[in-house]
C-alpha cells in the first residue's frame, strides 16, 4: 500500500514537472517565432532598399511582406 502511494506521488511530481517543461517550451517557441518574424521583416526591408536603390523610378509603395499577388495584382494577404 505504501509503495503504491509513493508511486502515485512520484507520478504526480513527474506530471507537474512535465507541465512546467511544456510551458517553458511554449514560451521558447513563441520567442523564436517573434525573433524569426523580426529578422524576416528586417531582411525584407533591406531587400526593398536595394531594389529602390537600383531602380529608383519604381513605385514600391504596394510592396509589403503582408501582400500577395492575385491575378496579376498586389493585394493584402488573407492570412
Amino acid at each position: 500500500m505504501l509503495q503504491s502511494w509513493d508511486e502515485g506521488k512520484k507520478a504526480a511530481e513527474d506530471l507537474a514537472r512535465a507541465r512546467e517543461e511544456k510551458e517553458e517550451l511554449k514560451k521558447q517557441t513563441q520567442e523564436l517565432e517573434q525573433s524569426t518574424a523580426q529578422v524576416l521583416t528586417v531582411r525584407f526591408d533591406a531587400a526593398l532598399e536595394q531594389v529602390a536603390c537600383q531602380y529608383p523610378e519604381l513605385d514600391l509603395s504596394l510592396v509589403s511582406i503582408c501582400n500577395e499577388v492575385v491575378d496579376g495584382k498586389i493585394v493584402p494577404s488573407e492570412d
